[in-house]
């Protein structure tokens, strides 16, 4: 008979399987989401109320419904049910000043559109949305006005203005220390204590007074308390903010519901990013349980595809990437002695995280992280809440001390076009290999050079070292500024500044690592060996993972948030950089692909 583990693995993986295709079936049985319809979403919601849009519950609404007790609610519902609260964020995670014990984490949140929607007045997207929501209040039967819908996007508009853009909140830049006292003290129109003790009260982390709070974009925090007062002092503003908490509630859970209810934020998104026509709903589908349910489904990915030995492999390539990082600190002119061998004590202590997570191995830890699941094939909505309720309760009460300084490559990510055990080494080093080299870098990028081996916040690089750090990451700055693509759409060097840098330190130490260990006898490859060098090939199949496809909306929304720079100027800039590149190619000296002025930081 099997032994007790082989037994035990089946039993589990049997139920992993059994809860994916439930939870897959389920989300495709689209007559089923329109039998359940939109009660047990009003029902979920309905605790963080009583609401004033609702007829059942507005009398209780007048009974004395307050800012503060609906913020409270708010705070709770949306730790398990959104990744985007209202007006702000908090959770528990690891204390970033000190990565062996744990801390509250505050943070401004996000508004239902980007933040520069509503600062430049994007007239077109704030129409959408309006009309977007008198759609909700209509399916839902709420007693909301277009006068009301124009309030709530007024009331957005407001908290976009007093919010930081993304290009200043980047990393842990903005991350300061205080604790509950103190945040009681500076910020007092909300009562911390009573969120926090609501919101652990399944976990068995215990606030005190001084509990330490990682604050980031305190400004935000400083402008939000006169707001919020500003809000409390009238009946009007008042039942503005019940009807906007209403709408943020409902709003991240509708894609789980009918499917009137879940086209509102897909037709909004598509309209918004120039999208049209609808996803199919498979891969919806599919989309969805690898968001919800992302584990168990990266457990099926990897016993059905991964292959165990890509792991020793993979090894051997960040041995070689960490070999080439070691020779770059060595080389930097700019750096002091003492900073450099701090830096290289922090090097050597990166942990590798490759493939999967070592439970992924052992049933009873598997059982104990994704099992004890009860999924429905006809039971969507149910099925998204238990795994969203679940999920939380564990992540609370998770036990972790992680030290922040680790690279992670997931199985997902070893496959083509990044990596295949066929390769041969030139294509390894372009494709993969700056991707190890990439998150080297990031370790000492402009935020990650803030943390020290340890992963803990504090400044441990001389000022003379970062004098000259800041003014060869600033070349970087200025130089992906002048980028344009699509004729007219500029990056902002500040916010795309750290994933350059890692770009730019990545592919230099793939190709640095790549010529230490290079065989004149590599064969080249079939179609492409006559007519490139092993060298050409290494930077094309860089560039080829950079190959993307994106309307001009959605790009145009992108580099207002997002850290990363478009995949074209993800090319252009660390080749143009590298005098390597201009060599292999025969460029010309002063060409826009070989630039005489380069910038180089790692």
């Amino acid at each position: 008979s099997a032994s007790p583990s082989v037994s035990a693995d089946a039993d589990i993986n049997a139920e992993l399987r059994s809860n994916l295709a439930a939870l897959y079936r389920s989300c495709l049985n689209e007559s089923a989401r329109e039998e359940a319809g939109l009660q047990p979403l009003l029902d979920l919601v309905a605790p963080v109320g009583p609401w004033a849009a609702c007829n059942a519950t507005a009398r209780a609404y007048k009974d004395g419904w307050t800012i503060a007790d609906g913020l409270l609610r708010s705070a709770v519902f949306s730790a398990a049910h959104s990744e985007n609260p209202p007006f702000f964020y908090l959770g528990v995670t690891v204390d970033i000043f000190n990565t062996k014990r744990r801390a509250v984490h505050l943070s401004q949140s996000s508004t239902l559109l980007l933040r520069d929607d509503y600062v430049r007045n994007r007239t077109a997207n704030l129409a959408a949305l309006a009309e977007s929501l008198e759609e909700l209040a209509k399916l839902f039967g709420l007693t909301m006005t277009a006068q009301d819908v124009r309030n709530i996007i007024e009331l957005e508009r407001k908290i976009a203005e007093i919010s930081l853009p993304e290009w200043k909140r980047r990393g842990s830049l903005l991350m300061g220390n205080s604790t509950i006292k103190q945040l009681q003290e500076d910020f007092p129109c909300i009562n911390w204590t009573s969120v926090l003790l609501t919101l652990l009260s399944n976990s068995s982390y215990a606030i005190t007074n001084d509990t330490p709070v990682n604050l980031h974009d305190r400004s935000f925090f400083e402008q939000l308390c006169p707001l919020l007062n500003q809000l409390s002092s009238d009946a009007e503003q008042t039942r503005l903010v019940n009807n906007y908490l209403l709408v943020r509630s409902i709003w991240p859970l509708l894609p789980f519901t009918t499917p009137a209810a879940y086209r509102i934020p897909e037709k909004l998104t598509y309209r918004i990013r120039g999208v049209h026509g609808t996803e199919a709903p498979w891969k919806i589908c599919v989309q969805s349980v690898d968001g919800i349910f992302g584990f168990p489904l990266g457990k099926l990915f990897v016993d059905s595809y991964f292959l165990r030995d890509s792991h020793s492999a993979i090894e051997r390539l960040i041995d070689s990437l960490m070999a080439a990082f070691n020779a770059s600190l060595a080389d930097a002119r700019w750096m002091d002695e003492a900073t450099r061998r701090q830096a290289v004590g922090k090097l050597d202590a990166i942990r590798r995280l490759v493939g999967y997570p070592h439970y992924f191995n052992n049933a009873t830890e598997l059982r104990r992280e994704l099992g004890g699941y009860r999924l429905r094939p006809d039971r969507y909505f149910d099925n998204v809440v238990q795994i969203q309720r679940e999920s939380t309760n564990r992540s609370v009460n998770a036990y972790y001390s992680p030290s922040f300084n680790a690279i992670a490559f997931p199985a997902g990510i070893l496959q083509q076009p990044f990596y295949r055990p066929q390769f041969p080494a030139y294509v390894s080093y372009g494709a993969i290999g700056a991707v190890i080299g990439h998150e080297i870098t990031h370790g000492f990028d402009d935020s990650g050079r803030h943390h020290d081996r340890d992963g803990n916040k504090r400044e441990w690089w001389s000022n003379g070292t970062v004098a000259a750090f800041d003014r060869a990451t600033d070349c970087i700055a200025r130089q992906y500024e002048a980028f344009t693509v699509d004729g007219n759409v500029q990056v902002s060097g500040q916010l795309v500044l750290g994933e350059s840098i890692a770009d730019n330190g990545g592919l230099k130490m793939a190709y640095r690592a790549y010529k230490q260990q290079q065989k004149p006898d590599e064969p080249l490859l079939p179609y492409l060996g006559d007519r490139y060098s092993r060298e050409q090939v290494l930077f094309l199949a860089y560039a080829q993972t950079w190959c993307e496809l994106i309307t001009p909306e959605a790009l145009r929304q992108l580099i207002t948030v997002n850290t990363h720079p478009p995949g074209q100027m993800r090319v252009w800039g660390p080749v143009a950089n590298m005098p390597e590149f201009g060599r292999a190619f025969g460029c010309r000296p002063g060409s826009k692909m070989n630039p005489i002025d380069k910038c180089s930081v790692w």
